[in-house]
């Protein structure tokens, strides 16, 4: 089951997504091909951006066509789908003020669809088969016209089936109107690959089997307890009939940057500033970026600028995108290195010319004690995991209190309302329904997130630290994958805050689920059971969530852009994707400016 929900926006209504839509051109069905050519060669020449004031607006047009391939990226010939015969897809460059105009060919003997990831686009052509985009069927052309009102970094994939798994994804680049440096940039999209079937992974996955763990070298015997000191840890665990930990549910057989394993990009200067636009456009994997010439500076979050800051390591969860600043090497190719969540393999490229300048490989995760550390986070006889899935690295928090022993990770216990300190005015607020009315009064804003570090805290780095009184700065310390990087150093340039006097409306979702059926919910009620969140146009709306589950959760909203609400108070960034730690807690807030229905859900394609 899909974790995901349905937003309504009642100014208006949804029509029936079967019919055609406008600038759907139907033509006459084509046969599909599996073409066994070599894909054509990634880009690996840096594009350069030259200043300017200002840019008029024009009609910049695309075709792509999507068709069956076979591809071979670990010896084996498997299918995938490509578009324009590349995996992943061309990179689509327009200006801010430009129309887009693209047609979409579907030469495959199924439907598809193309989501616009990040992109502000009129709800007919948000790309969500039979929610509010036409499905592309076999041999047709749909034409997608789009005004850009934004810039910034961004992405665009199937909305169908397993489609976006066998590699219909590709990159997105809007500058901006006006452009004050000349500088090259780069585009990178990571994603992974697994040469078996995408949906023998998701059969394998609710048959609660092991082999992954097994492939991965993360199985924890008795044996290999009793010789690295673990017994009693590893008895709790059975006691408790906690499966073994583990931080990443899919075994991949490779990691790769623009389709490669390794990359080079000889056309980078020594001591050259560049621009990476990196784009995390994987099914299900957690990426740590390295970069072995030096600090790497933030520039932008999901398309949108932030304040510039340092960070020697960057999480990047999957379906986010962050715009970086190298330099160079004087002398040899510096690696950017992208390494899963799980340590399982990496991918690499490499900036400059002459000898390799490699990143310090990451430690491999300790099992053992990130066990230990479960078993400590209090009384969980009553908690049924069925596993751990994608634990967070480092720094997630327990609830406050360390007792769980009244969580059902299966069946799954409503959150409990939040704190007195966390929680607005909820005077007639359904608890089942986790929706509470539009008040004309505004909850307190800009307060701080609870649970919300990320990679591990690191205080020392805050540009603000605000009032963290309400932040659990405890945690478990799981592996060595922490960092220096946390949600709380993103800083938007300006003030975020909402209107003050629009009404407001908060709503409260658990994250839940069941990890040996695994199913996933929000509230316990799969899409099938509830899949719509009524909100009115207009409305200030914020949306609490705690994640009731060991997995870590990338969700996404279309259409919209939110804060999302950290130690940064009124400048906390906009995004349209955020991560969400085990057992964490988050809180985003937006205007909904828009009508008709859009879609909410987890970007781990599995969930």
């Amino acid at each position: 089951m899909r974790l995901l929900f349905l937003l309504t926006f009642l100014a208006a209504s949804l029509g029936a997504g079967a019919q055609s839509m406008p600038g759907m051109a139907m033509s006459k069905p084509q046969e599909s091909y599996l073409t066994q050519s070599a894909p054509p060669a990634q880009q690996t020449q840096g594009t350069v951006v030259v200043p300017r004031a200002t840019y008029v607006g024009k009609r910049v047009e695309y075709d792509l066509y999507i068709a069956d391939r076979l591809v071979n990226f670990t010896g084996k010939m498997r299918h995938a789908i490509g578009i324009n015969g590349q995996i992943p897809a061309p990179t689509l460059r327009f200006n801010e003020g430009d129309t887009a105009v693209i047609r979409v060919h579907n030469q495959m003997k199924v439907e598809t669809s193309v989501h616009w990831h990040g992109l502000l686009v009129p709800n007919q052509y948000d790309g969500v088969p039979y929610l509010n985009t036409a499905p592309i069927l076999a041999g047709t052309v749909h034409t997608y016209t789009i005004p850009l009102r934004q810039s910034g970094t961004y992405w665009y994939h199937s909305h169908t089936m397993v489609q976006e798994q066998s590699g219909l994804y590709g990159s997105i680049v809007v500058q901006p109107k006006a452009i004050q440096y000349q500088l090259k940039e780069y585009v990178l999209v990571l994603s992974d690959w697994t040469d078996d079937k995408p949906k023998e992974v998701l059969r394998y996955l609710k048959r609660a089997g092991e082999w992954y763990a097994v492939e991965k070298g993360a199985t924890q015997s008795y044996g290999e307890a009793l010789a690295a000191g673990y017994v009693k840890d590893k008895l709790k665990q059975e006691w408790q009939r906690m499966p073994s930990m583990d931080v990443a549910d899919v075994f991949y057989n490779k990691f790769l940057l623009n389709g490669q394993e390794l990359s080079y990009f000889k056309d980078a200067r020594p001591g050259e500033v560049v621009r990476l636009r990196v784009i995390n456009g994987s099914a299900s994997s957690y990426f740590k970026l390295q970069y072995a010439g030096g600090p790497m500076q933030v520039i932008a979050a999901d398309g949108i600028n932030v304040e510039p800051f340092p960070t020697s390591k960057l999480e990047i969860a999957t379906a986010e995108t962050y715009d970086l600043l190298i330099t160079v090497p004087p002398l040899g190719a510096a690696e950017l290195r992208a390494t899963s969540s799980d340590v399982t393999g990496y991918t690499s490229g490499y900036f400059g010319e002459g000898e390799p300048m490699r990143t310090p490989d990451l430690p491999k995760l300790n099992y053992f004690q990130m066990t230990r550390e479960m078993n400590s986070m209090g009384n969980m006889s009553g908690m049924k995991m069925g596993g751990a899935g994608q634990m967070d690295a480092k720094g997630a928090s327990a609830p406050a209190g360390g007792s769980m022993k009244d969580m059902d990770m299966s069946g799954g216990q409503a959150a409990k309302a939040p704190a007195a300190q966390d929680k607005a005015p909820m005077a007639g607020m359904d608890m089942r329904q986790g929706t509470a009315p539009a008040t004309s009064t505004a909850p307190p804003r800009n307060r701080p997130m609870n649970q919300q570090e990320k990679g591990g805290m690191g205080m020392g780095s805050l540009q603000d630290s605000g009032d963290m009184s309400g932040m659990a700065m405890g945690g478990m310390a799981m592996g060595e994958m922490g960092g220096d990087f946390n949600y709380n150093q993103l800083r938007a340039l300006h003030p975020t805050t909402l209107d003050s006097t629009k009404q407001w409306r908060e709503i409260h979702l658990s994250l839940t689920g069941n990890m040996l059926r695994y199913v996933w919910s929000f509230d316990n009620k799969t899409l099938s059971e509830s899949d719509n969140i009524p909100i009115r146009k207009g409305e200030n709306v914020r949306m609490v969530f705690q994640n009731m589950t060991m997995m870590r959760h990338p969700l996404h909203l279309h259409g919209h852009f939110f804060r999302l609400v950290n130690a940064q108070g009124a400048y906390s960034p906009m995004k349209h994707t955020f991560d969400i730690q085990s057992m964490g807690k988050v809180t985003i807030e937006f205007d909904a400016n828009e009508n008709q229905d859009w879609f909410f859900h987890c970007h781990t394609l599995y969930h």
